[in-house]
This record gives C-alpha cells, structure tokens and sequence, in this order.
C-alpha cells in the first residue's frame, strides 16, 4: 500500500511541477499539497514552499493568481437569455398563460374544476 501511494505521490508532484512551468500556480499548489498528503517526501515540501512563494511574488506585483493565470469568470445572464422568458414567449398562447394564472389561484379542486362541492361524482368527472 505504501508503495502505490508513493508512486501516486510522485505522479501528483510530476503534475505539481507541469503547472508551476506553466504558470497556473494555484493548481500546481493543490496538486504537490495532495503529493505531500499521499506520502510525505521533502521533494514535495519543497515544491509547496517555491509555488507559495512564486503566489507572493505575483500579488506583490499587483496582479491576482487568478488575472495571471487567464482563469475564465462566467458571464451573468441577461434577461432575455432565460429559459423561463423563452418558455412564456415561444411555448404558449396568451388564453393558456391566463388559464394556469387561474388555476394557481385556486385554493382547492373544486375551484379549478369550477363546481361545487355538493356535485356528484358523475358531475366532477364531466368536468
């Protein structure tokens, strides 16, 4: 077991040591602190210790790891792009929309079915 973790180890550290060389220094962090958590090797202490303070270095340089590294942010969503606007535009006619307007309303069954409940069991399937 020992073993398989030191190599799943080193492999961690490889990965650790890719990113670093690519500059995107908050995955090469995660990736040589989950090396170190496998199987303790000062190799990988050292790793963690030079991308930290390659990370110090850049926010001393007034950028965030973030900026530096080009990670992509989600843009908000406008409005007119929800599904819920779509669905009202495209998928239904103004007498539907006022039909579910109607049913929502109603506070029991016979309201939606619009009789009352003295109606027999005939009567509320007819309806």
């Amino acid at each position: 077991m020992e073993s398989a973790n030191k190599m799943a180890a080193e492999e961690c550290l490889r990965k650790s040591r890719s990113y670093f060389e690519k500059k995107q220094l908050e995955i090469a962090l995660k990736w040589a602190e989950k090396s170190l958590r496998m199987f303790q090797t000062t190799s990988a202490q050292e790793m963690i210790q030079r991308v930290k303070s390659e990370i110090g270095a850049d926010a001393d340089k007034g950028k965030t790891s973030n900026d530096a590294q080009g990670i992509r942010r989600r843009k908000p969503r406008k409005e007119e792009d929800t599904e819920a606007s779509r669905v009202n535009e495209e998928l239904y006619t103004v007498e539907e929309q006022k039909a579910v307007e109607r049913v929502l309303k109603c506070t029991t069954y016979y309201e939606v079915l619009k009789v009352n409940k003295e109606t027999g069991e005939e009567e509320i399937k007819r309806s």
